[in-house]
């Protein structure tokens, strides 16, 4: 079987190097994010106003997608990949965590990666994005940013119970921290992408901010 990186080994932050890396050991980038994408929704557990993917449905995933090019993975490679996903550290993968993770993996355009993500944080399925589900957006982004960030050390040693709380209370105002930055760039993110004022974001508009930010640069 594919996939034989022990806890030790595993990956800090999704850093390009450590996506390129990942996608040698699976073959992810043989898989097309649309594909990946359906899988997992499929699969989705509803709780509490949250889709979950529980360890036996992500593994259920990953097996149906080795027949879209991905390796077969070790049990043990699963569950590291699994908790590394869960950047909540809570046991449990939100489909906003392991879809914002996989896709960065997985084959296809960036216009198909682009609607993948679209599609993730269009909650109500009416084809656009609200001011309510950009801030989700920017506060999912941010959070996870700032927690692969926090637990870059984990794999240096077993902490106190101290240091426990500590980081705990680091990532709570960490958390705190995104869902603030979200609540003020929601809106001024949604008036410079709504170009037809309608107060939401279609999937063109979306797309299109791509294309703007590669003129730019």
């Amino acid at each position: 079987m594919g996939g034989t990186t022990s806890k030790n080994d595993r990956f800090d932050t999704l850093t390009r190097k450590s996506v390129l890396k990942m996608q040698d050991e699976t073959n992810f980038d043989h898989v097309n994010v649309t594909v990946m994408w359906r899988v997992f929704k499929e699969l989705a557990k509803h709780k509490d106003d949250q889709s979950i993917v529980s360890k036996e449905d992500f593994t259920k995933g990953l097996r149906q997608l080795e027949g879209h090019g991905l390796k077969s993975l070790s049990t043990s490679y699963i569950a590291d990949l699994y908790d590394r996903l869960d950047t909540s550290r809570d046991g449990t993968v939100e489909l906003f965590e392991l879809v914002s993770g996989l896709s960065l993996m997985c084959g296809g355009s960036d216009d198909e990666k682009l609607g993948v993500f679209f599609d993730l944080y269009d909650r109500n399925g009416d084809g656009s994005l609200t001011r309510e589900e950009i801030e989700l957006l920017i506060n999912t982004a941010v959070k996870n940013g700032f927690r692969a960030t926090l637990h870059r050390n984990d794999k240096l040693g077993s902490s106190s119970s101290g240091q426990n709380l500590q980081e705990q209370l680091t990532e709570q105002l960490a958390d705190e921290l995104a869902q603030n930055l979200a609540t003020q760039l929601a809106a001024p993110f949604l008036e410079m992408l709504d170009k037809d004022g309608n107060g939401a974001i279609t999937l063109d508009e979306f797309k299109a901010a791509k294309d703007q930010m590669q003129v730019s640069t």
